[in-house]
């Protein structure tokens, strides 16, 4: 390559100071200068030289080093002095525009750039046409030139080019290759685009001589450039040569949207490579690289499972569900029924027609039975107490409510019902109380006498416990059971307890202790056959986990209500259920004609039962079964003055943590109070009422007064079964305004066994006698409430 042009200037003016005769210094020149030396010496000059070194005057030019100011100067024929060559060398700069001609700006600073090297010019040619090449212009990725070495070193010591040898090398090394690196003849073929130098070593007779060519290969398809203006449509420049312009690919879902030759990957359109993908990365959301292209990934369906089917007039249908992901676990949050689509005869039913709700599991009534496993094959590997252990942490878990009831079922010893198996727990309201009730009342480890196995009569005692009572509308019936799969003196089968199990709703979660062997079968389908789900313990260490785990996934007890439009026939039900992607169907039928009713009627209920003897007082629960529009408060009239009612502190459908408050407005009368209506047909547990002493129902009624305000008028009615109206007394006088009544305690109902005083007091008259429902002479009269009452006071003869 070049050398440092300031070196060589110095160079030159220290030759002109020591050596007078070498002024010219035409030896130090390059191409380019005014003069270069001949071969003999003589100096060359140009049309606008003189022929010699003597000016016009007749005088030598005088050359000196230094100009006065430290640049090479000369004399004019004016005498004055102008400077050797019109540079600005070493003058401070910001960019190039800043410099002369030939110079650039490096480091704040203007430098003279170095004339290319070009020894080999004219000396390379076409290897398949033999015409001239031009180096001067950039040669193209893959262009293959032939090259020649000069022949002036042969000349300069009288030999013949042939007697020379040659060595031709690239810098940098990887930029191409040579034929015959060692002939003065060889081709070049270019490699990379870059800025070469391409050297050749000519000796001749000892002597060797250099010569170098700088060249520039751009890329295919590229064009020389300064800025992007000098290159075609779709193209930029970029380290001087023009190349194609990168695009933006554009967005798209489907191949369709994309030109000819491209394919929609990841949602943007590139060009076919013949494959779309090579890893699972390179694919859209939902899609899998195979073979080399990006295809639909199989989706993975939740479970929909369906616990039961409520119809209710007026119009309400009710599917108890239990929803898990594709994964089969427990969807205990994030329900909504945007997540259904329910149709009925093939119309889908629009959500903002009518009322379409889901309650989740701590809102829905839930009667489950735990059944454990006392005998020898327990005890003898310890695991009795890490069993207790278990069950006291499932039966506290957070997710049981006042809404459900659990009770206790264990088995030790092949004696008979109330012996060798029995009901340990009764089924108890499982609120914070009833749950101490609940564990409290769990055996021992050391209570029971430790035998042989019935597991499948114990598992139908459970049965028997959840079948007491009718299922009430969304309820879930459970029975957890432990069991090694041993059973050896069982009167039951799994097979009825299968039928019994599925003929009650009842879905069965047995958990395997231990290896149990060829049971394993058995207790998969029991779980399967019933819609529960089995689960193994590995030893008496997994069991507190095992059991947390069933509390888990009870939490996937979903209700989903809606108010159906049909009127009359048996409707076609189809209810889709939407979650990550996939979709869960389930078909069922009902009779829309057995749903008609009166919307604007409220029917409540009142369920468990449970008299406190510590207390001396019995509980009940107030549900609602259907719920009209608008209802956001109830007034209940107890017949006892002394009756205490409480809502739900969570779970239910009036719960305090839902912003509901009951107050109680003397001689047992209580408002509840909600911040909203309730959804139409909505239904749970309102709250738990209780009474003095042992009693077989619950008497209340509802003040409809309070919905008089409403736009269409709404009523309350009960069902029957735990309930009664307050009793009515209706008292007489006649003959009419002869005498009165003084009632005591005067109310508006009385409850069962509640006793009152009539006093009769004369007028016109005097009394005479009681006839009705209490005959006497006596006055006053004790009359104890076990009905509805009517009696007459008369007065006179």
């Amino acid at each position: 390559m070049q050398g440092n042009p300031t070196i060589r200037r110095i160079a030159c003016g220290l030759a002109v100071a020591l050596l007078p005769a070498l002024a010219g210094c035409g030896w130090w020149a390059w191409k380019g200068d005014a003069a270069s030396t001949e071969e003999d010496g003589t100096a060359e000059t140009t049309p606008e030289e003189t022929t010699d070194e003597t000016s016009a005057d007749g005088e030598g030019d005088t050359s000196t080093g230094d100009g006065g100011d430290g640049s090479d100067t000369t004399t004019s024929p004016d005498g004055t002095e102008d400077p050797l060559d019109n540079t600005s060398e070493n003058a401070a700069c910001t960019t190039d525009e800043d410099c002369f001609e030939g110079e650039t700006c490096q480091d704040g600073l203007c430098v003279i750039t170095p004339a290319p090297n070009d020894d080999l010019a004219g000396l390379a040619s076409d290897p398949d046409t033999g015409a001239e090449v031009d180096l001067a212009a950039p040669l193209t990725v893959g262009d293959t030139v032939s090259l020649a070495a000069p022949d002036a070193a042969a000349a300069a010591t009288r030999q013949s080019a042939d007697e020379c040898t040659c060595a031709w090398s690239v810098d940098p090394d990887s930029a191409g290759t040579f034929t015959a690196p060692a002939d003065c003849a060889t081709d070049f073929t270019a490699l990379q685009a870059v800025d070469l130098t391409i050297s050749v070593d000519v000796t001749c007779s000892g002597t060797t001589s250099t010569y170098r060519q700088d060249l520039t290969v751009e890329a295919a398809g590229t064009t020389t450039c300064t800025t992007d203006a000098d290159c075609g449509t779709g193209e930029t420049c970029q380290d001087g040569a023009c190349t194609a312009a990168p695009t933006t690919p554009a967005t798209c879902t489907t191949d369709a949207d994309c030109p000819t030759g491209e394919l929609c990957v990841a949602g943007a359109c590139t060009a076919d490579t013949g494959s779309s993908c090579t890893t699972d990365e390179d694919c859209a959301d939902g899609e899998l690289c195979e073979a080399g292209d990006c295809v639909t990934a199989p989706v993975a369906n939740p479970t929909l499972t369906l616990l039961g089917k409520d119809t209710q007039a007026p119009y309400i249908v009710r599917l108890n569900l239990m929803l898990e992901d594709a994964e089969g676990l427990a969807l205990a949050e994030g329900v909504t029924a945007e997540h259904f689509r329910i149709s009925e005869d093939g119309e889908r039913i629009d959500q903002t027609e009518t009322s379409v709700f889901v309650t989740a599991a701590p809102n829905l009534p839930l009667r489950l039975v735990l059944v454990l496993d006392y005998t020898n094959s327990l005890r003898s590997v310890d695991a009795i107490s890490d069993m207790i252990s278990a069950a006291e942490a499932f039966i506290r878990a957070e997710h049981f409510t006042a809404t459900h009831s659990v009770g206790v079922v264990e088995f030790h010893d092949r004696t008979d019902a109330g012996e060798g198996f029995s009901t340990a727990v009764p089924l108890t309201t499982a609120d914070l109380l009833g749950k101490e009730t609940i564990v409290a009342g769990l055996p021992a480890e050391d209570a029971l006498e430790s035998g042989l196995s019935r597991a499948w009569d114990a598992v139908d005692l459970a049965l028997d416990m959840l079948a007491a009572d009718e299922p009430q509308p969304g309820e879930a019936r459970a029975i957890v059971f432990l069991t090694d799969g041993q059973d050896t003196t069982s009167e039951q089968t799994p097979e009825t307890l299968t039928t019994k199990a599925k003929d009650g709703l009842v879905a069965l979660y047995p958990i395997g202790f231990g290896n149990v062997g060829q049971s394993l079968q058995t207790l998969q389908s029991l779980a399967a056959d019933t819609g529960g789900a089995y689960f193994p313990a590995a030893g008496a260490s997994a069991l507190e986990s095992t059991f947390a785990e069933i509390a888990r996934q009870l939490q996937g007890h979903w209700s989903l209500s809606y108010v159906s439009p049909s009127n009359s026939g048996t409707v076609a039900l189809e209810a889709s259920f939407d979650w990550d992607g996939g979709t869960a169907t389930l078909a069922e039928t009902f009779d829309a004609a057995a749903l008609a009713g009166d919307i604007h009627q409220g029917l409540l209920a009142v369920t468990d039962r449970a008299y406190d003897s510590a207390q001396n007082r019995t509980s009940f629960v107030i549900k609602a079964e259907y719920v009209p529009r608008s209802i956001s408060r109830f007034r209940f009239r107890f017949a006892h003055s002394t009756a205490a009612f409480n809502l739900q502190d969570t779970g239910g459908l009036t719960a305090l943590s839902d912003g509901w408050r009951a107050t109680p407005l003397g001689g047992g009368v209580y408002d509840v109070i909600g911040p909203a209506s309730l959804d139409y047909g909505a239904f749970g547990n309102i709250g738990v009422a209780s009474v003095p002493g042992d009693v077989p129902l619950l008497q209340v009624g509802h003040d409809d007064s309070v919905y008089a305000g409403l736009a269409q008028p709404k009523t309350i009615l009960f069902e029957e079964d735990l309930w009664s109206a307050p009793y009515t007394l209706t008292v007489i006088v006649q003959p009419e305004s002869t005498g009165w009544v003084v009632i005591d305690p005067l109310q508006a109902g009385y409850a069962h066994g509640e006793t009152v005083t009539l006093t009769a007091v004369g007028g016109t008259e005097l009394f005479d006698s009681w006839s009705g429902d209490h005959t006497g002479t006596v006055s006053p009269a004790t009359i104890t409430m076990d009905g509805n009452k009517t009696i007459t006071a008369n007065f006179g003869d």
